[in-house]
């Protein structure tokens, strides 16, 4: 069970501004929308509710609507993991790291994404290793087997990494993942999602390729705030050559701008050695 998941851009300005006007166009649950593609959009009364993929580890169990487009990213995150004996410390930003979903039918969506600017210092002791750029992108496929309407949800997201970083930016090689995240209503308005994920990838030395394994658990609640939300996740990987579990803990918060905007604050918090310490991060999402 690991996930290797999309990865999420400064053009946030030009982006945010027009959404700030609400459609009151509510969605339909019962309507037939098998016939809807991308050359055939849903039309915007048969719209489902505005559902974010991020923030979080997690992928989603839903999927966009036909035609719908839906931009998500990281303005920024920030990596802050201090030296010790399985690996050197490191500072590292990422400054934009966007996706972009496009619904190509009523379940099944494409999701493309890169990382901007990246900025990476390492020290392991006694040398200091520096580099930045741009960094690997991804292309993952959401797939909804059910559940995309209401109810309980599930679904599965095939994705390829592809090694546009370079340096110790990137490994260089493909990576490939699959994600199978399960989201349910939970008592007291909150929701909540089992993931469990699949991936083959470079092995430590980068001399060929793993099987790894992780999960995603987490839960999401309103608060008495009008649209503030608070959520946890708990996110677990293992990689089979090194056998070094990673674990950590992500508190997040969101806030509902507009009907079809969201701006998030959230950290991963590492809870053993082979994990980073510490990322923060910040983003949005943004339907059209």
């Amino acid at each position: 069970m690991v996930r290797l998941g999309l990865i999420t851009a400064a053009l946030a300005a030009a982006i945010l501004q027009p959404c700030l006007a609400d459609d009151d166009t509510s969605p339909s649950q019962t309507a037939d929308k098998s016939g809807y593609t991308l050359f055939n959009p849903t039309p915007k009364a048969l719209l489902r509710e505005f559902a974010p993929h991020r923030p979080g580890k997690a992928n989603s169990a839903t999927t966009l609507d036909a035609g719908q487009i839906q931009f998500e990213t990281d303005i920024f995150n920030t990596t802050m993991d201090p030296l010790n004996a399985v690996h050197p410390s490191t500072r590292a930003m990422t400054i934009g790291a966007p996706i972009l979903y496009l619904g190509l039918t009523n379940f099944i969506e494409l999701g493309v994404g890169t990382n901007l600017f990246n900025f990476q210092s390492q020290f392991d002791g006694t040398t200091t290793t520096k580099a930045h750029g741009f960094g690997d992108s991804s292309v993952a496929l959401g797939i909804n087997l059910f559940g995309n309407e209401g109810g309980p949800a599930l679904g599965l997201v095939p994705s390829i990494k592809i090694p546009t970083a370079r340096g110790p930016l990137g490994n260089g090689y493909a990576e490939y993942a699959l994600a199978v995240p399960f989201a349910f209503d939970i008592p007291g308005k909150g929701q909540a999602e089992l993931e469990a994920d699949f991936g083959y990838v470079r092995n430590d030395a980068n001399t060929g390729y793993t099987n790894s394994y992780g999960f995603v658990t987490n839960v999401s609640y309103p608060t008495p705030i009008k649209n503030l939300g608070v959520g946890i996740e708990l996110a677990g990987n293992l990689p089979m050559d090194t056998r070094q579990f990673t674990l950590s803990l992500d508190p997040f918060v969101t806030y509902l701008l507009a009907k079809d905007l969201q701006i998030d604050l959230g950290a991963y918090l590492g809870l053993n050695k082979y994990t980073p310490r510490t990322i923060i991060y910040t983003g949005f999402a943004r339907r059209f």
